[in-house]
């Protein structure tokens, strides 16, 4: 915050400015009280008509209110496999027009950031994250919301959330897998025909990410690609809805898993298999060796599975794991059989 050089801005352009906003929130103060404004009526299309008209083309006609969404992802984390989800903090950008709250500005772009008393009481889009296990607005230092109006009534609403969103995992090839997760949106009860979503992004990842450093430095997963979809999908057998979606392509860090789980079994492997050099006529050694190795190893397996999800069939590591226990038990039967 730079003091010095807001007080180099003359006292009478800031009266100006605080009086213009002052004249708008009490223009659409008085909207509110004399036309009747409707929370629950959604704003037309095109909106070229009076108040009135305008709820006679959005009843008559159901032209479809068309919202502009884009995204400002400041964190992608958490991204657990035995949870099967992932946490995402963003700044969603919602755009759209409501002809009713048109005023008079002193520029053609006039704008002004409306005063959360009166957010409360304008029409919003309901939409949400679909696939949520849970959702938050910020409140630090303030609820993370702000509308801004401009004079054409185009309403530019940003709103700051963290959501849990569940992500159905393909652990077939793990952990040499490539994940597939989606951020979607869509309306909670509005149909195709009443309001319509499409995407106002860039193709930049400097365009979606506030750092792209958190992306690339993710602890498991490296972010590989990422698409931007607008499908429609069946509500029953008459309605749609729209739904917009960011997937995001992700690709697991090996280094990490190869020292966690592919070395020690294959230390393990070397070691029993070392143990066949021993003089058979020391049978406590071993014994103890390959004991200890299937002990081990049986260790690692277990370990394994606590950190992934019941799953109904096998991954690339459980037969990497099996085949290395095969292999650390074939050396305690081979001494048996020797010794037989």
């Amino acid at each position: 915050l730079n003091l010095t050089s807001w007080e180099k801005i003359p006292a009478s352009r800031q009266t100006t400015k605080d009086h213009h906003g002052n004249r708008i929130t009490q223009h659409i103060e008085q909207v509110f009280r004399h036309h009747s404004y409707e929370l629950s009526i959604r704003p037309s299309h095109d909106g070229k008509w009076e108040y009135y008209l305008f709820i006679f083309i959005t009843f008559l006609t159901g032209m479809p209110t068309r919202v502009k969404v884009s995204l400002l992802i400041e964190s992608l984390t958490d991204i657990s496999e035995k949870n099967m989800d992932f946490t995402c903090t963003l700044c969603l950008h919602e755009t759209w027009k409501d002809e009713r709250l048109r005023f008079r500005g002193t520029t053609a772009n006039q704008s002004v950031v409306l005063p959360s008393r009166l957010v409360d009481k304008l029409w919003v889009p309901d939409l949400y994250v679909f696939g949520s296990k849970s959702s938050f607005i910020h409140k630090t230092t303030v609820d993370n919301l702000v509308m801004r109006l401009y004079s054409d009534g185009t309403i530019f609403y940003i709103v700051k959330i963290t959501s849990t969103v569940a992500c159905q995992m393909n652990l077939h090839n793990f952990p040499l897998d490539v994940e597939k997760c989606s951020l979607r949106l869509q309306s909670l009860g509005y149909t195709s025909d009443e309001l319509t979503l499409e995407w106002s992004v860039g193709n930049h990842m400097e365009d979606l990410f506030m750092d792209t450093r958190l992306v690339k430095n993710m602890p498991k997963f490296q972010l590989v690609h990422y698409t931007f979809h607008s499908t429609q999908y069946n509500y029953d057998d008459r309605d749609k809805i729209e739904r917009v979606s960011v997937i995001f392509e992700l690709k697991r860090y090996l280094l990490s898993v190869f020292f966690q789980s592919y070395f020690p079994a294959l230390i393990m492997v070397v070691l029993a298999g070392l143990g066949m050099w021993i003089d058979p006529r020391s049978v406590p050694a071993r014994i103890s060796l390959g004991v200890t190795s299937v002990l081990t190893i049986s260790t690692v397996i277990t370990g394994l599975k606590t950190s992934l999800p019941k799953v109904s069939y096998l991954t690339a590591m459980d037969v990497y794991l099996w085949t290395c226990f095969i292999f650390v038990f074939s050396t305690v039967l081979e001494f048996c059989v020797v010794n037989y």
